[in-house]
């Protein structure tokens, strides 16, 4: 008898283990996976061109949402050119559309 409460006891300990083993990867992820979103926020936050930072802005997405692909566009307003009227010696706003909706 003394045996078998011995071998439960013994199970129950593995098994205890194998839990708290488990739940300290879970947390050791969590931490390199929050570790990657500051560094990576930190390189954006430090950079003088967002462009210089495309590539590792495709990698954090595909990294963090297993996309396959990536598509980055870049809002602007349109603008006037000559075509549309625009004079050679008109002052640096001419080119602005008033209410232009922004477009990628």
């Amino acid at each position: 008898m003394e045996a078998k409460v011995a071998e439960l006891k013994s199970k129950e300990e593995y098994a205890l283990g194998v839990k708290a083993k488990a739940e300290a990867e879970v947390v050791a992820a969590k931490a390199e996976r929050n570790q990657q979103v500051t560094d990576f926020e930190a390189k954006v936050s430090s950079s003088d061109d967002l462009r210089d930072c495309l590539q590792s802005m495709v990698d954090h997405l595909h990294d963090f949402t297993g996309s396959t692909a990536v598509y980055i566009g870049e809002l602007t307003k349109p603008i006037k050119g000559f075509k549309d009227g625009l004079q050679e010696d008109d002052d640096d706003t001419a080119h602005i559309i008033p209410n232009a909706q922004t477009e990628i």
